[in-house]
């Protein structure tokens, strides 16, 4: 056999194996990089306070408000779907009388509860309001500070009171309800987020409600004013400081509920 045809070896490279030690570290700083900056790995939760879904009721003495107050998690990494999640902090009742006096109610709730008027529509049915959970039609009784769940029978029973047997999506049905009781809903159907750009208007107490933000961008205050010039007043009736902070710990919501889940 030939020279020409022997069978060589491959030729060896500089530093012999030396250099998959250096391929793999750059693969492992790839990977790193790749981590932090697309899964966020390592890296802080942002989190902040704002004023979340509102729905208003006009009743024959007062306005009430029910104000969910959101803490909201802005999750590093460029990949996270979706990137910010919020979940109820606080529930409130805020309740306004024509010259502007205001009270207000933290309800209590021991379970998930949110004013998101597409899944929890409010209704006012003769004795109180109560959330109403689509789809499922139960029913959650607002009264003495606290969100209170009824069963399947106590939910159909108080809905047949009001004549009221399938429930839909956006069902104005539920309105009507609330004004054969006294109770005429304030803010559109389309949204329960507030909106900074138009009030919340109260022609029977001659009453404008406005939702503004502070400077870092959203909701964060909700004040009221009165629309008759005769009577003029004002009042601040809810301030929610939205100044970000960063943790690595996870959110309150998500710890209450891993030790529930225990």
């Amino acid at each position: 056999m030939s020279n020409s045809d022997a069978i060589q070896d491959p030729s060896p490279t500089p530093g012999g194996k030396g250099c998959r030690p250096g391929c793999l570290m750059t693969a492992f700083i790839a990977w790193i990089v790749q981590a932090v900056v697309c899964a966020g790995l390592g890296l802080p939760n942002t989190y902040w306070h704002r004023i979340g879904n509102l729905q208003a009721f006009e009743g024959p003495d007062s306005v009430i408000l029910f104000v969910e107050v959101e803490l909201a998690t802005r999750r590093p990494g460029l990949v996270r779907s979706p990137p910010v999640v919020a979940q109820p902090s606080r529930l409130l009742q805020i309740e306004v009388a024509p010259d502007g006096a205001a009270r207000t109610t933290v309800l209590k709730s021991d379970d998930f509860t949110t004013f998101n008027m597409n899944i929890a529509p409010i209704i006012r049915i003769a004795d109180a309001f109560y959330v109403v959970d689509y789809p499922e039609g139960l029913l959650r009784k607002l009264h003495d500070g606290r969100v209170e769940p009824l069963d399947w029978a106590e939910s159909q029973a108080a809905l047949q009171t009001t004549g009221l047997h399938d429930i839909g999506w956006r069902d104005e049905s539920l309105d009507r309800v609330s004004e054969r009781n006294g109770w005429r809903r304030l803010n559109e159907w389309s949204t329960s987020l507030p909106d900074s750009s138009q009030p919340i208007e109260s022609e029977a107490h001659s009453m404008r409600i406005w939702c503004e933000g502070e400077k870092y961008g959203v909701m964060g205050m909700i004040r009221a004013e009165s629309s008759a010039r005769e009577a003029p007043w004002a009042a601040t009736l809810l301030t929610v400081d939205t100044k970000p902070w960063r943790s690595y710990m996870a959110s309150p919501w998500t710890r209450a509920h891993r030790r529930k889940a225990k």
